[in-house]
């Protein structure tokens, strides 16, 4: 009989498991959908077919295609066309059906208090987790379990249910059971525990302690939310807790230290450790209690049922744009004030905005002035910020019922800039929609960063608010905008803001009169001062030179090739011979197979192979990217890593430094080779080098610069520095850009290039006294 044959859908460890299984068992699968790029690389390493999205396998299979289609941790409702393609579906499901469907569902039956829990393998029919029951396990939840033991549990529970399972089809021996839908309870994705998880002191102290550890996720993110204490001013996080023997009046303060606290409960009392503010900031118990006149014997704040309404009513509202929120925090960068330069007020300064009367005329203005104007103001600081994102701080309008309970809730979001500069402004406006409606359902709840493990979003100090009233320039924000649902605008500023003034005008007036415009394209600046910019940045000296880097360096070795061109540390070669040494290294690459368009990684130390090397990626048709070896490793291997290297050119010490796979060519070891003819054809604009920057941040960012840019910065320095040759003293790391004028320029212009090897000096010369200052402190990297 021939293997069976299967498609599974997951994207999870658990997946890799099951397929390890059907593979040792002869099945032949057909294909593994998942969007984990860990099961991606999994699959590809044992040769199988993948697909990132369920909806590409009916292009490939036809209606029962295989024997079973497996669903194993794929979160998301299968349409019936990939149903359809198995003779036979099963998904596996973290719960017992049918208490326990829908998500989190551990979480939930330790909440509930359960003792006993399970995991089940049913068919996919009729909905969510409705089909028929073909495996069931079911085990003792033990005293200690936690979300975090208990998911670990399922998961073994899970493997040994798919071999029962697998048993059973080998056998031909597989049968389902009917759920009974009248126990049955669906637990959704944005369910939230009442309060947001706060602890109520009426109940029994073993319950609470349970439901701290239902939210125990271990060192993994936590979806729902996170145990909390009430003090009467802002909700602390609980990490454990352990029942006592005490007792007293519930809610009672029975003893209290600096990292811990117990309170009496319905029934015995609770031992409380690990208390953090929202932003994961430790607290002293102690002092944070004192400070709010709290001591052993007082009573402790309890929510009533009005704050516990209104926490739960804006928890409903808001969980399910979580993710979304979620996202931005992970990617965040804030924006910045624009103009470095301009002069700081010591008080806030208020500017009404006159809008164009036109606008007035405008239906998508006049159908949601608030929106267009929050769209057109994004717009304005995108197009200032000129980065593939940036985020505005978005003030939201807070729900006064919610004043009650402080801290619950962050009303400052994150709204994402992500610019498609082809695009007119309603689609803009269409992009950025979806957050504003987020926005307007309320703020996220204020644990989101510390259980779904985020860095703090900090300080955003360009701010947009909607508010009903303007609020109080808050201290740090150099600018927020706020905008009333009317429409009318003001800018609360820090800093002199005439410049943003008229830019921002010249855009309304472009958004009004050219509405089908991309919006890269619309001006910023009055035709005056456009005509003004445009003198200024003239060009207009013909060079008769080649836009290539390269070209012009072949050029001027055809007319000194006798000249020194480069020495370092008692080496020295001609311009002949530079050019050799640079062929060398540019058939070497193209042996390795690296391709023109290539961004190769140079990692070598400042001597003359290092000029060769530059000038032979460049003549290889690739850019390069300077990796200094005196930089961190790590950083390093971030930007090797980030760039995405075609190749790395390197010194044969360093050849285990980057864990990157790709071709390497050993530069000392290369050797030297006759010059080709430069061709003629090649792009002015492809890229010649990636410099990367510290990162507003704090990661890196590369800065991706073409041959027509250096071509035309060449240029600018010939009329500035003249062209007749010298000598020029290089000093500078080639991870600067001002490396370029000092080592390509200059060959290019029949210069002798001395390369000054700090590194080596530097360990090298014992100094006789400390030295307060030098020139060359900025080039040093560690």
């Amino acid at each position: 009989m021939d293997s069976r044959t299967c498609i599974v859908l997951g994207e999870q460890s658990l997946l890799i498991q099951c397929i390890q299984r059907l593979l040792d068992a002869d099945w032949r699968v057909q294909a593994v959908v998942s969007p984990s790029p860990a099961v991606q690389q999994w699959c590809a390493a044992q040769g199988l077919p993948w697909h990132q999205q369920a909806g590409e396998l009916p292009a490939r299979f036809a209606p029962g295609a295989v024997d079973w289609l497996f669903s194993i941790t794929w979160l998301q409702l299968l349409p019936e066309p990939i149903l359809a393609l198995g003779r036979n579906t099963a998904n596996f499901h973290d719960g017992p059906l049918p208490r326990y469907a829908g998500l989190n569902t551990p979480v939930w039956a330790l909440w509930n208090g359960e003792t006993e829990y399970g995991v089940t393998w049913h068919r996919m029919e009729g909905g969510a987790d409705r089909g028929e029951i073909l495996v069931q396990r079911k085990f003792a939840i033990e005293a200690e379990d936690t979300a975090f033991t208990l998911n670990a549990r399922c998961y073994e529970e899970g493997l040994a249910g798919f071999d029962t399972l697998l048993a059973a089809i080998a056998a031909d021996n597989v049968s389902g059971q009917p759920q009974s839908f009248a126990e049955r309870s669906v637990y959704r994705r944005d369910q939230r525990p009442t309060a947001a998880a706060t602890l109520d002191w009426s109940q029994p102290a073993a319950r609470l302690a349970a439901q701290v550890r239902a939210l125990d996720h271990g060192n993994y993110p936590n979806p729902l939310a996170l145990p909390k204490l009430w003090l009467g001013d802002a909700p602390l996080m609980v990490q454990h807790a352990e029942p006592q023997t005490a007792s007293g009046r519930a809610g009672e303060l029975l003893a209290v230290s600096h990292d811990s606290l117990t309170v009496a409960c319905g029934e015995q009392a609770l031992r409380l450790q690990g208390l953090r503010k929202a932003c994961g900031q430790p607290v002293d118990v102690a002092a944070h209690l004192a400070r709010r006149g709290l001591a052993t014997g007082h009573i402790l704040p309890a929510l009533t049922a009005a704050q516990i309404d209104a926490v739960d009513t804006a928890l409903a509202a808001t969980a399910r744009h979580e993710p979304r929120w979620q996202r931005a925090l992970a990617a965040l960068e804030p924006a910045a004030w624009p103009l470095p330069g301009a002069v700081r007020h010591a008080d806030p300064r208020t500017l009404q905005l006159s809008l164009p009367a036109a606008l007035a005329d405008d239906a998508a203005f006049r159908a949601a002035p608030q929106a267009w104007l929050a769209a057109a103001h994004g717009l304005f600081i995108a197009r200032l910020h000129d980065r593939e994102r940036c985020h505005l701080g978005l003030q939201v309008q807070p729900d006064p019922v919610l004043d009650s309970v402080p801290g619950y809730f962050t009303e400052l979001l994150p709204l994402p800039l992500v610019p498609d500069w082809t695009a007119d402004f309603s689609a803009w406006q269409a992009a950025l929609a979806p957050w504003l409606t987020a926005a307007a359902a309320g703020g996220y709840a204020s644990d989101l960063i510390l259980r779904q493990q985020l860095s703090s979003p900090g300080d955003l100090p360009l701010r947009l608010s909607l508010a009903a009233t303007a609020p109080a320039l808050p201290p740090g924000v150099d600018w927020q905008i706020h905008i009333a649902s009317d429409g009318t605008c003001q800018w609360q500023l820090a800093h002199e803001a005439e410049t943003l003034v008229a830019s921002f005008e010249r855009l309304l007036q472009a958004l009004v009169t050219s509405p089908g415009t991309a919006v890269g394209e619309l001006p910023l600046v009055a035709a005056e001062q456009a005509a003004q910019l445009a003198q200024w940045n003239a060009n207009t000296a013909a060079d008769p030179r080649a836009p290539w880097i390269h070209a012009q360096f072949a050029a001027q070795v055809a007319s000194t090739p006798d000249a020194t061109a480069v020495s370092c540390e008692g080496d020295s070669l001609s311009y002949r011979e530079l050019a050799r040494q640079a062929w060398g290294i540019t058939r070497a690459l193209q042996a390795q197979g690296v391709e023109p368009g290539g961004l190769v990684g140079v990692l070598v130390d400042r001597s003359v192979t290092m000029l060769a090397t530059l000038l032979g990626v460049l003549q290889a048709g690739c850019a390069y990217l300077p990796l200094d070896p005196r930089y961190p490793r790590d950083r390093l291997q971030y930007m090797a890593e980030d760039a995405g290297l075609a190749a790395l050119a390197c010194e044969q010490r360093y050849d285990d430094w980057l864990a990157v796979a790709v071709p390497r060519v050993w530069v000392e070891t290369v050797a030297a080779s006759e010059p080709a003819p430069v061709v003629a054809s090649a792009d002015a604009d492809a890229l010649a080098y990636v410099i990367y920057t510290s990162g507003s941040t704090g990661k890196p960012k590369g800065v991706q610069v073409a041959h027509r840019n250096v071509a035309t910065f060449f240029q600018g320095m010939d009329q500035r520095l003249g062209t007749e040759p010298g000598t020029w003293l290089a000093v500078t790391s080639i991870s600067f850009d001002i490396s370029v004028l000092e080592l390509l320029w200059t060959v290019c212009r029949g210069f002798h290039v001395v390369i000054y090897n700090d590194a080596r000096r530097q360990k090298a010369v014992p100094l006789s006294k400390a030295v307060d200052f030098s020139l060359f402190y900025w080039n040093v990297a560690d």
